[in-house]
């Protein structure tokens, strides 16, 4: 294999029915007091770190009676988290070693429900921020920490990626596979 075929694998997209994903539920935390700042203070010795908790107790407890969450659940903000687990469960499966990925097929229904949770974290974030803004009178750059999201992005696998056969065997026993059974050939489109 000359070196310009090599290139051309590693650029080129297969035909793999897999896709790779990155996603995250950044700035969506448990309760509001579990969000933390940190700074680094300057020292003739060495580096500080300065750690400040945004919101008290109190904060939290305004906000869960706004929002109608009991007392006895165990945060603020969990029935979100759950719905962001259950989103990932649904489609996202891990290959040990390579990240996330899901099948090319689920991407249309994965983005309706993926829009639809981003609308919940906005309207959450809209009705949490205007209550701590207009009730609790906290100052706009503490309550712009709280900015719960969701974050993703695909790729397209290469044709090198795909006829690694480290990567092949992961596929092959990965932990918990994908909801059809496919032959890791069929799978990674690669012709038998």
């Amino acid at each position: 294999m000359e070196p310009s075929d090599s290139v051309d694998l590693m650029l080129r997209p297969s035909n793999a029915r897999i896709l790779r994903i990155e996603i995250s539920n950044p700035g969506l935390p448990a309760s509001l007091t579990d969000l933390i700042t940190s700074k680094k203070l300057n020292s003739f010795r060495s580096d500080f770190l300065y750690r400040r908790q945004i919101f008290r107790e109190e904060h939290d407890q305004a906000v869960r009676t706004f929002l109608g969450i009991p007392k006895e659940d165990p945060g603020t903000f969990v029935k979100y988290y759950r719905e962001y687990i259950a989103l990932k469960g649904k489609y996202v499966r891990n290959v040990l070693g390579y990240g996330n990925f899901m099948l090319s097929k689920d991407l249309p229904d994965f983005l309706v429900e993926a829009e639809a949770f981003k609308k919940e974290l906005d309207d959450l974030r809209l009705k949490v921020r205007c209550y701590m803004n207009d009730e609790l009178r906290l100052p706009w750059n503490d309550i712009l920490r709280f900015n719960p999201r969701l974050k993703y992005t695909t790729f397209l696998l290469s044709e090198s990626l795909v006829r690694d056969e480290d990567f092949r065997w992961h596929v092959a026993n990965m932990r918990e596979p994908f909801r059809e059974s496919h032959d890791v050939d069929d799978l990674l489109g690669l012709e038998v």
